[in-house]
């Protein structure tokens, strides 16, 4: 049984791991080479976390699409409370709500498939 710390640590993993993605310009490795033919510079996250991408895979597989939203408000967006109710139109209440039961549908999720495993 995982307990819900954990998986609250992992979903800060995640966030983190997100944001790399998002905004490339932050101070997280990252791989820059230009393209000669047209002058333009690419860059691309290298920031791996196998945690956070097995985070990835459970939420986008098993989540559904509202408590995700909330999880991404709350974990890669860092939204108060009250912007990221105001973002979904529901009251800082049913926000946290909603966060409590995608955290506890994680860890059930996680728990099943360690028990698999």
């Amino acid at each position: 049984m995982i307990d819900r710390d954990t998986i609250i640590y992992l979903l800060h993993r995640w966030g983190k791991w997100q944001r790399t993605a998002k905004k490339v310009n932050l101070s997280y490795a990252m791989s820059q080479h230009e393209t000669p033919l047209q002058k333009q510079r690419n860059v691309t996250p290298i920031y791996k976390d196998s945690e956070a991408e097995n985070m990835e895979r459970l939420i986008l597989k098993y989540i559904p699409k509202p408590y995700s939203a909330v999880l991404e408000l709350t974990y890669v967006d860092k939204e108060i409370n009250t912007v990221a109710a105001d973002i979904l139109k529901c009251s800082p209440k049913t926000f946290t709500i909603k966060r409590n039961e995608a955290i506890s549908m994680l860890q059930g999720i996680y728990t099943v498939l360690q028990d698999k495993n």
